[in-house]
C-alpha cells in the first residue's frame, strides 16, 4: 500500500502528471494498470523473499500461488485506477456524499462560493481557435488543483470558462477564499513562459466571493448531481459581475469581510452597497487589494 501510495501522489499525481494529463483515459488505463500489477507483484516478491519463503529466484516459478498473485494483483489494478479516475469526475467528499444519502432529501447548509472567470475568453478564443482555447482552459483549471488541496476547497460545478468552488461555512472560510486567490494568482505567474509558449497570452482572472445559506440536494434521473441553490449562489454571480469595475479584480461580500482578522479587513476597498435583484437588503461589496492576497497566501489559515 505504501507502494501504490508513493507512486501515486509523486509520480502519477506528481512528476508524471503532465505526461498522463495529456492522455486519453484508455491509455492511462493500461499504463496505469500494467505499472500497478507490476508493483503489486514485484513487493509481494520482495515480501516472500525478505520472510524466507523464498531462497532463490527459481523459487518464485515454482510457488502455485504466483498465478493467482498476478490474477489479483490485475483485478486491484483495474478497481483502484477506475477510483481514480471516478474521483477526478467526483471529488471524493461528492462520493461520499451520494454514498451516504447525504443530499437524497434537501438539506439547509451554510457555505461559501467563490467564483472565479477567465477574462477576455471570447476574443482569446476567437484570436488562438476553439480547441486551442479550450486546451488553455483545461490547463488553467488544472494550475486549480494545488489551491484546492492547500485550502481544502472543493470545485462545485465548471460553467463554460467559469469555475465555481466552495468550503463549509467556519471562521476561516474568508481566509480560506483569499488565499485560494492568492495561490492560483502565483501559480499562474509561476507557469507564464509555459502559457506564452503553448498559447501566446497568459490567462487573467477575476473572482467574487459570498457566503450565506443554501439548499442542498441530489437532482437528476441519467445524470445525478448535488445542487446547491438559493440566494447566495445567485449573489455570488451578480458579485462577480462587479468585479469587473474592481481594482483588483477580486471582490467579496460583507459576509466574507465578517469572517476575516481586524488585520484583514483593513487592506479591503469598499465599493459601497449592492441592490441584487429579488432581494431587499441590499449587499456591502469590498474588493481585495492585491497585495493582500499575497500576504494571506502565506499567512491563511486552511479550512
Amino acid at each position: 500500500a505504501g507502494t501504490l501510495g508513493f507512486y501515486h501522489w509523486f509520480i502519477y499525481r506528481g512528476y508524471a502528471h503532465e505526461f498522463f494529463r495529456r492522455r486519453p483515459f484508455g491509455a492511462v488505463l493500461m499504463i496505469q494498470f500494467s505499472v500497478y500489477m507490476v508493483l503489486i507483484v514485484v513487493m509481494r516478491t520482495i515480501g516472500r523473499f525478505l520472510a524466507g519463503d523464498y531462497t532463490s529466484p527459481g523459487d518464485i516459478l515454482r510457488d502455485s500461488y504466483t498465478v493467482e498473485a498476478v490474477f489479483v494483483a490485475a483485478i486491484a489494478a483495474l478497481v483502484l485506477n477506475f477510483l481514480v479516475y471516478v474521483t477526478a469526475l467526483l471529488d471524493l467528499p461528492t462520493i461520499l456524499a451520494f454514498l451516504s444519502g447525504r443530499y437524497h432529501r434537501p438539506r439547509r447548509e451554510d457555505r461559501v462560493f467563490l467564483f472565479v472567470d477567465l477574462v477576455g475568453s471570447t476574443t482569446i478564443a476567437e484570436e488562438i481557435g476553439g480547441e486551442k482555447f479550450a486546451l488553455m482552459l483545461d490547463r488553467f483549471f488544472s494550475d486549480m488543483t494545488e489551491a484546492l488541496i492547500l485550502t481544502g476547497g472543493a470545485i462545485y460545478k465548471y460553467v463554460g470558462d467559469e469555475a465555481i468552488i466552495t468550503w463549509p461555512l467556519r471562521d476561516t472560510s474568508g481566509a480560506s477564499c483569499l488565499r485560494f486567490h492568492a495561490l492560483l494568482k502565483t501559480e499562474i505567474e509561476k507557469n507564464r513562459m509555459r502559457y506564452e509558449s503553448e498559447f501566446g497570452r497568459v490567462p487573467q482572472f477575476r473572482a467574487a466571493a459570498h457566503a450565506g445559506e443554501v439548499v442542498a440536494s441530489e437532482i437528476g434521473t441519467l445524470k445525478k448531481e448535488i445542487a446547491f441553490l438559493g440566494d447566495t449562489v445567485n449573489v455570488t454571480a451578480r458579485l462577480l459581475e462587479e468585479s469587473r469595475k474592481a481594482e483588483g479584480s477580486f471582490v467579496i461580500s460583507g459576509g466574507i469581510r465578517d469572517l476575516l482578522s481586524s488585520a484583514s479587513k483593513d487592506e479591503l476597498r469598499s465599493m459601497g452597497r449592492m441592490t441584487v435583484r429579488g432581494r431587499i437588503e441590499p449587499v456591502e461589496v469590498y474588493s481585495v487589494i492585491e497585495e493582500m492576497g499575497t500576504i494571506k497566501k502565506n499567512q491563511a489559515t486552511t479550512c
